[in-house]
């Protein structure tokens, strides 16, 4: 009897620490649902951007700080901070049948991943809307500021980043 309740005690607790174990592993690896983002040296909008990472893109979460988790790509290996808004804890694979596919990209997901004003739906929206001028939207379109310019931007107005620093 004694025997017994050891044989389901050490059962119990081997089927608790796997499940732990599974729950840390699967939080500790999330997906990229944007569809492009920039990893970035610092856990901040203006720091150094060190690479992209695509929708679908699988990363390894090492560390989290002011809404920003330090992540290392799957493919790669570069490490650097995202912005939590970026990652889903859901595994998307681009493609239904691959191995390995946990679930698959939906195709308003896939719609959601390239929303904006891409030239098809520029066009229809121009086509709804005759009488709106777009010139100064595709003016804007063309505007490129870089990193140092937005830095020198939010220094002389005195603005902070998310987290003050």
């Amino acid at each position: 009897m004694i025997k017994r309740k050891i044989i389901i005690s050490a059962f119990t607790s081997i089927v608790c620490i796997s499940s732990f174990i599974a729950l840390a592993y699967a939080a500790a690896n999330m997906s990229v649902q944007v569809r492009e983002t920039q990893i970035r040296a610092t856990p901040d909008y203006f720091g150094k951007i060190i690479g992209k990472a695509s929708y679908g893109d699988r990363v390894a979460v090492e560390d989290k700080k002011d809404g920003w988790k330090k992540v290392r790509l799957k493919k790669g290996g570069l490490t650097g901070w995202l912005n939590s808004s970026a990652l889903s804890e859901k595994e998307i694979k681009m493609a239904a049948g691959e191995r390995g596919v946990k679930e698959t990209a939906s195709s308003s997901e896939l719609q959601l991943a390239g929303k904006g004003f891409n030239p098809e739906v520029e066009r229809e929206f121009k086509n709804r809307n005759k009488e709106i001028s777009f010139q100064w939207v595709d003016r804007m379109e063309k505007i490129n500021i870089s990193q140092v310019e937005k830095q020198k931007f939010a220094k002389a107005g005195e603005l902070t980043p998310e987290g003050g620093r």
